[in-house]
């Protein structure tokens, strides 16, 4: 619920931000160069860290949070 709520606030307000400096041309062109940007990354392999990280405090809720919130902006 809480990953929800922030999402949708930020969205909202990144996205009013955004078309009040950008014209329609311009956000045309950002949403193709961010698609291409985005097909560029998933081509590239994922690097594996050898080390252990330590346990986070917060770790359930906070990646829970993250990874719905995540998960929402994607679905946008």
């Amino acid at each position: 619920l809480v990953a929800t709520l922030v999402n949708h606030a930020l969205a909202g307000a990144v996205g009013t931000w955004i078309t009040t400096w950008l014209g329609p041309i311009a956000l045309r062109w950002v949403l193709g160069l961010s698609f291409l940007a985005m097909a560029i990354w998933i081509l590239i392999p994922d690097q594996l860290d050898r080390e252990q990280q330590p346990a986070s405090r917060h770790g359930v809720f906070l990646t829970t949070l993250l990874a719905f919130f995540l998960a929402e902006m994607g679905d946008k």
